[in-house]
């Protein structure tokens, strides 16, 4: 797996699309909340006994991201703090990908694995929420990197990392463990090679990330019902979820264009292949298969396990996101090489770069700015038959079962509740009191939507 380490210009050039692309967002921070990130704000504000209470009824596995949120709301109430700790995760994790897209393809892989990952939907719906997505897909993407350093030699320290990274990315969402648990398991079915003399090393790291995540499971069974809402994976919209994956959100045109460039990159690859006299695209297919695997297997986990009872959402597998972008690039830059006529000279990188550069704004206008516009409660819409049950936890302790479809939470400011959103009368009290600058009468509560 090793591959060339980024320069500096390298860098600088992935941090300059990561925080345009997180700057981009920032304007929409402030559009209405859905009770879902009401009951994180509202069990952040909680004292840490109270909110140990409230993790006793309800989203016990979201406890350690409710933990984190309490301390970062420290310095602002507001619901545009709350979101910006996930717009921070997203810059980063955008960076990240760039990154590992730099040591698996090269400059033109990493910039491209940047670019298809900061213009996803599905993680720009997490970036502008509060809730634990973004932050999820950062620590997956933390994990997949630190594995590669390991594999690459870097010494025993990275087996810990990675494991570090694992048990966080599993805390902060129990299912975003899939990502880099699908990462190492084709690594290890793929190069089996780079695991003889090393796979000791890995017992100890391994052993604790399984340990943790049976016992977050274990604990967090005894709160299924929170997710019995979940409708099946086979089923109407739900199937379109399924099939397009990370690729979803509801943006039908974004799976189309993925599909499109799979085609056309794969095509020109094998088309290069076949030329005599020119370059030959060199795509290494075990990477082209892991990458795959970090994009593909947490969904098809999650389907297979919906047999026995429904679990997939597609924000449930925001962190195979980094995978898909990676996988991607991979085969864009491979086709790319393939059917350059010779080296890059000076004027070419330029040519390139101010193409890229013209890309990049076209994908963030054709895809992210539509998802960045859709409120949360749009954007999650599972298009369900029947209304969405709402968990709402009194300050007591005392549950209580709202039915709402699409309820949106909107502040005080705003001046009114749209009320056609509310379903439920009781929903639309809810709806007006919390507010952007602070909570004036908190609720204390969570939508049925955990892990």
């Amino acid at each position: 797996m090793r591959g060339p380490r980024s320069s500096g210009a390298t860098v600088g050039i992935l941090a300059a699309i990561a925080a345009l692309a997180s700057a981009g967002l920032l304007p929409w921070l402030g559009k209405p909340a859905f009770p879902d990130e009401g009951a994180s704000v509202s069990a952040a504000h909680l004292g840490w006994a109270a909110l140990w209470q409230h993790s006793r009824v309800v989203d016990l596995v979201l406890l350690p991201y409710y933990s984190l949120l309490h301390l970062w709301i420290q310095l602002s109430p507001g619901i545009e703090w709350a979101r910006f700790l996930s717009l921070v995760a997203f810059g980063l994790t955008v960076f990240l990908v760039g990154q590992l897209g730099v040591r698996l393809g090269g400059r033109l892989c990493g910039v491209l694995a940047a670019i298809v990952a900061s213009t996803n939907p599905l993680l720009v719906t997490a970036a502008l929420s509060a809730r634990p997505y973004a932050l999820s897909a950062l620590a997956a993407t933390a994990a997949v990197v630190a594995l590669c350093l390991w594999l690459e030699g870097d010494g025993v320290r990275w087996a810990w990392w990675f494991c570090a990274a694992s048990v966080a990315t599993l805390l902060l969402h129990l299912f975003a463990i899939l990502a880099p648990l699908s990462v190492l398991v084709a690594a290890i079915a793929l190069e089996p090679q780079m695991f003889r003399g090393k796979w000791r090393a890995l017992v100890a790291p391994g052993g604790l990330i399984v340990a943790a995540a049976l016992s977050l499971a274990v604990l967090g069974a005894s709160q299924r019902s929170q997710i019995a809402w979940i409708p099946s994976p086979f089923e109407g919209s739900q199937l379109m979820r399924v099939i397009e994956g990370p690729a979803s959100d509801g943006h039908l045109p974004y799976a189309i264009f993925v599909l499109a460039i799979a085609i056309v990159t794969g095509a020109l690859c094998l088309w290069s292949r076949s030329r005599r006299g020119r370059r030959r695209a060199r795509l290494d297919a075990r990477l082209l298969a892991i990458s795959v695997a970090w994009a593909a297997v947490p969904t098809a986990t999650l389907v297979v396990a919906s047999l026995v009872r429904p679990v997939f959402l597609d924000r449930y597998v925001t962190s195979s996101v980094p995978g898909l972008a990676v996988a991607l690039a991979l085969v864009a830059a491979s086709a790319f090489n393939g059917i350059a006529a010779r080296p890059a000279d000076r004027l070419r990188v330029v040519v390139g770069g101010v193409v890229l550069g013209i890309a990049a704004a076209v994908l963030f206008f054709a895809f992210s700015l539509p998802a960045a516009r859709l409120t949360y409660a749009e954007a999650i819409s599972q298009r369900l038959p029947g209304a969405h049950r709402v968990a709402i936890i009194a300050a007591d302790g005392t549950r209580y079962l709202e039915t709402a479809e699409q309820v949106t939470l909107v502040r005080e400011d705003d001046a009114k509740v749209d009320e056609s959103r509310a379903m439920a009368a009781q929903a639309a009290p809810l709806a007006g009191s919390w507010t952007g600058s602070g909570p004036r009468h908190r609720p204390t509560g969570s939508a049925s939507d955990t892990p």
